[in-house]
């Protein structure tokens, strides 16, 4: 199942905001993080709680602000090791050069803390993350929309420091919106972390990527 609710408000001219929550379960993906393949039905759970204030509704300069947490679980015991809670918060400025151009700058912090301690640790791990980000809204025309990310940060562990991870993630999308009834999203991405990256489990094993 997947279950969404939000909620958006807006004040006269300067604030807006909005708050969502997303629950989710699934069967976990098969392979997770580079581990030999799961034969058991491994139900994956995951709640996402998520609020954002914006100053500057109709001037050109505007400011963002952004808290959010993730709760992930899986159904069978020895999957404990990947289970997490995940904070973060983000902080960012944007500035409309025109009415079909935005550019934006800002700072994003995320850290996650895994409910049990993997094989060969005494504690569990946790991990923190620090980006700078730029971005880059274009309307090019009524029908499409472009939007663009890049982070420049890093990834550290406390203890699997093998996993750390620091360099360039972002992302490229495209709306286009041809007709009333017809949208199409096109999106390319590159991340790391939990949900993609690398994972080198001893010195001989071969580095994995998702």
């Amino acid at each position: 199942y997947v279950i969404g609710a939000g909620l958006d408000w807006e004040t006269a001219e300067r604030l807006s905001g909005n708050v969502k929550f997303n629950a989710n379960q699934q069967q976990s993906p098969f392979i997770i993080g580079g581990f030999a393949p799961v034969t058991v039905s491994n139900i994956e759970q995951s709640e996402d709680l998520n609020a954002r204030v914006r100053l500057g509704v109709v001037t050109a300069m505007g400011f963002d602000a952004s808290l959010g947490t993730r709760r992930v679980s899986f159904s069978e015991p020895e999957f404990a090791s990947q289970e997490y809670k995940q904070d973060n918060a983000t902080l960012g400025i944007s500035y409309r050069t025109s009415g079909i151009l935005s550019l934006g700058a800002g700072f994003r912090g995320e850290r996650t803390r895994f409910d049990s301690a993997a094989p060969g640790q005494t504690e569990p791990d946790q991990s923190d993350r620090q980006d700078f980000y730029i971005a880059a809204d274009w309307v090019p025309t009524g029908a499409s929309t472009v939007t663009a990310r890049l982070f420049f940060g890093k990834i550290e562990y406390k203890l699997a420091t093998a996993a750390d991870f620091e360099g360039v993630t972002g992302s490229l999308v495209w709306a286009w919106k041809p007709t009333g009834q017809l949208n199409l999203r096109t999106v390319l991405s590159r991340d790391s972390g939990l949900d993609s990256g690398y994972l080198r489990l001893d010195e001989s094993a071969t580095v994995s990527a998702t």
